[in-house]
């Protein structure tokens, strides 16, 4: 039964399967993607190291973004960090990514000033 559930947890890598020209066209088309990641990586680190400039940005812009939605009657977004991504675990890639859409105008204000 091990055995069995090794196997499964095992990674399927497709493009053993495929030609050299298939390889580069994938590769050239998951390329945004992985930009876009280590853009949100980057910045989820930069913001929380940053305990002199970034990191207390951010929490002002958070503060201002929740009191602009209380004058308009709506739910505030609760002040948080970025989630960091860990490799080994998919469902931290996805925590990230939910959190910089959920967040993505604090996100564009706090990266804009820099």
């Amino acid at each position: 039964d091990d055995a069995e559930d090794s196997e499964e947890a095992k990674l399927y890598d497709g493009r053993a399967e495929m030609s050299k020209e298939e390889v580069k066209a994938l590769e050239m088309s998951v390329k945004p993607v992985r930009l876009a990641l280590d853009k949100l990586r980057k910045a989820a680190h930069a913001i929380k190291k940053s305990t002199t400039i970034i990191l207390p940005e951010w929490y002002a812009i958070l503060d201002r973004m929740a009191q602009a939605s209380k004058e308009k009657g709506k739910q505030p977004l609760s002040t948080r960090i970025m989630p960091r991504d860990v490799t080994t675990r998919w469902n931290y890639t996805y925590e990230m990514l939910d959190f910089a859409y959920t967040y993505r105008d604090a996100y564009n204000q706090v990266t804009a000033n820099q």
